[in-house]
Formats: structure tokens, C-alpha cells, sequence
């Protein structure tokens, strides 16, 4: 049997192999896919576990920042060896240039398409910079007025671009410091669900449960980041229920679901109090069912497992119970490596 192992009477791989990468790119995208799989399999006999596709991509990222830390080097290189009398200048700028771009490769990412798209933009910026610093010298403009431009300039932007230059601010340290979220995240925000779609470095856009799509500037989420509930990363030790009901079910039979479950709830557990219960309707999906997501706080440590599996086992009983007295037809959500139908 090997690396597989089974699970509800299907073979689940730990392992990705090249028709796997096929299925992500689509079809008439062989070529891309097979390339993409060589890359991340070096030499691993055609087997891609998480942890070797996670080291690469993170490898692959470094890659790109060594590449442009090289275009940094050439640049101060012929400065150097040019304009000597600036060392000091051009020593500085390279170190602060330098240490951002390591700074944002310390921390850990869950979408590295974001990171890299973010980098472009900051690298590009810099990299302009010093080009026109460098421009100036190759053609002996005046360092002294040089560096009075830059600074009319910097402050130009600093009086009438202030709230951009603070909301870019408040961007980098809620992406890159605090990560309260990624893509795909469903948080609870200002009392509103929200699916986190597009991370940005001004503002980050939401979807609602209706599908509606919402914009929130990064200055607002750090205003309410205090009472924000992030129930996909959640750390406590919750049960999280996910199924699907049929497409007959009506808002009145979701509401009596709703309210028969938090009775059989606080029966069942009655040290939980109806904050750390979580019930949530999601839009329909492109069969017309309404996905239901439950949370709750368990009373038992992920140390405590055999009791903690009980619990979960008797919540999920109690859910079939009620769906059954409701006449709501149920459907458990299809494995994430189920194959597409066409």
C-alpha cells in the first residue's frame, strides 16, 4: 500500500504526482503544467509532498529577491567606482534597501503570488530611485541640489500624499506584521462575515454571504481588529462542522435549525455560552444548496482526544437528529482531492 492510506474507502495520496498539476492548470495547458512540475520535483522520483513543495516555494521567493538584489549591486558597484566621495551615501542607502527587502522574507505567507506582486512594487519603486540618484552623478548635476530635490519632494508628499503614505503604512504592518488573515479566510468583522477575496496594500476586499462584494480600507481594519474573529485560524479549541442542505430548504426551516440547535447545544454543553457558538448560511453554490458552517468552543483540550472526539460525534448526531425532525435533506461536503466532473 505504500505512502497511501485509506479513508472513507478511497486512497488518499500524500503526495502530489503530474496529473495532479495537469487537473490545477486545465486543459490545453499540458506543456505549463508538466514544466511547473519539474520544478518543484528535482530529483524526487515524480512524488511532490507538501513539505518539499513549501520549501521550494519559499526557495523560488528568495530567488526572486537575490535577483534583484543583484540589479541593487551592479548599481552601487558603478557608483562606487565612479564616485567614491559619495561612499557614504551610497553605503547607506544599499544597507536600508537592503534590510527591507529581507524584512519582508522573515515572516511567513500564505499566497506568495501576493508577497511577490507586493516586492515588485516596493523593489521598483527603490530601484527608480536610485536610478535617477545615479543618473545625476553619470552626469555631474550638484549632489547638494540633487538631495534638496529629493527632499522637496518627500515633503511635497508628505503634506498633500499623508493619508496615502499612512494608509501603505498601515498596509505593510497589517500584511506583513500582525497577518490577521489570508486569502480565502472567512472572518467575522464590525459583527459582518466576511470571505477575505484580495489582500492589498491600501485596502483588502470582502465578499459577504450574499455575495456582495465589500472594500475596507487597512486603516479601518486595524481600528476594529480588537473585537475581529478570524474563524478560519481559529487557535481555541473549537468543532468545525461544514454540510451542505438540499435546494427545497426555506429561511424558515434554516431558522428553526438555528434555534433548535443552540437548545441541543446548551443541553449538551452547558458551560458554553452563545458567543462561542457560531452558525453561518453561506450563498449558494453552483447547485443551489446553502453550505452551513458551525463553530463551537469545545469544553476539552486537543491533549483530551478520545473525549474531545466524543463530544464531536454526539454534536454531530445532534445536527442529523434535527435536520431529520426539519425534513431537511443534508449532503456532507466532497473531499478536496475528489476528482472534477465535467
Amino acid at each position: 500500500m505504500g505512502d497511501d492510506k485509506i479513508k472513507s474507502g478511497k486512497r488518499v495520496r500524500g503526495y502530489l504526482i503530474e496529473k495532479d498539476f495537469c487537473k490545477l492548470f486545465g486543459r490545453g495547458r499540458r506543456f505549463e503544467a508538466r514544466h511547473a512540475f519539474r520544478r518543484f520535483d528535482g530529483g524526487q522520483r515524480g512524488r511532490i509532498t507538501y513539505a518539499n513543495l513549501h520549501r521550494r516555494l519559499y526557495r523560488f521567493l528568495a530567488d526572486t529577491i537575490n535577483a534583484r538584489q543583484t540589479v541593487l549591486n551592479s548599481l552601487f558597484l558603478f557608483v562606487f567606482v565612479n564616485f567614491k566621495k559619495y561612499i557614504c551615501i551610497c553605503i547607506f542607502i544599499y544597507f536600508t534597501i537592503i534590510y527591507t527587502l529581507r524584512l519582508f522574507v522573515m515572516f511567513k505567507y500564505n499566497s506568495y503570488q501576493d508577497i511577490l506582486e507586493n516586492l515588485d512594487a516596493i523593489v521598483s519603486l527603490l530601484v527608480f530611485f536610485v536610478s535617477c540618484f545615479v543618473f545625476l552623478l553619470i552626469f555631474r548635476y550638484d549632489v547638494a541640489t540633487a538631495i534638496s530635490m529629493y527632499a522637496s519632494v518627500l515633503a511635497l508628499m508628505l503634506i498633500f500624499g499623508s493619508s496615502a503614505l499612512t494608509s501603505v503604512i498601515n498596509g505593510v504592518i497589517l500584511i506583513y506584521l500582525i497577518q490577521p488573515f489570508s486569502v480565502g479566510d472567512v472572518v467575522n468583522l464590525n459583527n459582518n462575515r466576511y470571505t477575505v477575496k484580495q489582500m492589498g496594500l491600501t485596502s483588502t476586499f470582502f465578499e459577504t454571504s450574499w455575495g456582495t462584494p465589500a472594500i475596507w480600507s487597512n486603516t479601518q481594519i486595524l481600528n476594529y481588529l480588537q473585537g475581529m474573529l478570524n474563524f478560519s485560524k481559529s487557535r481555541s479549541e473549537t468543532h468545525n462542522i461544514e454540510f451542505y442542505v438540499s435546494q427545497e430548504t426555506t429561511n424558515k426551516q434554516l431558522e428553526s435549525f438555528k434555534k433548535l440547535f443552540m437548545i441541543y447545544i446548551k443541553r449538551v454543553m452547558p458551560m458554553v455560552s452563545n458567543d462561542n457558538v457560531k452558525i453561518v448560511f453561506f450563498e449558494l453554490d453552483n447547485m443551489g444548496r446553502t453550505r452551513v458552517c458551525l463553530w463551537i468552543e469545545s469544553l476539552f483540550s486537543f491533549s483530551n482526544g478520545r473525549a474531545r472526539w466524543s463530544q464531536h460525534s454526539e454534536i454531530i448526531f445532534g445536527v442529523r437528529k434535527i435536520l431529520e425532525d426539519l425534513n431537511i435533506k443534508m449532503y456532507w461536503p466532497l473531499p478536496s482531492n475528489f476528482p472534477a466532473t465535467s
